[in-house]
């Protein structure tokens, strides 16, 4: 009855967090997929469970995807933690170099972000490999 609405989408956002909450990442891969080319909060919201479900399930290289677009369809601390995802993604599918850039891309942008301690952190752990 809601098919096609944007109430459609948050439910299927909402369905995908909980299955990822309990495990179950293909499952809820399933649910943010449909949801993940809507406009507006609904969208964003999906893409971001989509890459940590990808992530999640070892598919990295594709989680890489959803949070470079994900960073470039964002704005503020929306954006700011789909960078720091994005390096995060590719650490996870091994390219230390691409996700220092990624790091210091973020230092750059963001260099007030509550998450700059974070983004150190993780940049120096992989400077360490």
């Amino acid at each position: 009855e809601f098919a096609g609405t944007p109430q459609a989408d948050q439910a299927r956002v909402l369905a995908g967090q909980a299955l990822f909450g309990i495990g179950e990442f293909e499952r809820a891969l399933g649910f943010v997929e449909a949801a993940a080319d809507s406009a507006g909060v609904a969208g964003a919201r999906a893409q971001n469970v989509q890459g940590f479900a990808l992530l999640a399930l070892d598919r990295a290289p594709e989680a890489v995807t959803v949070f470079a677009e994900l960073r470039d369809t964002s704005l503020g601390e929306s954006r700011a933690r789909a960078t720091m995802n994005l390096g995060a993604a590719h650490a996870a599918a091994g390219d230390l170099e691409a996700a220092r850039g990624v790091y210091t891309l973020f230092e750059e942008e963001f260099p007030d972000s509550a998450l700059l301690p974070e983004v150190k952190s993780r940049a120096g752990a992989n400077a360490s490999q």
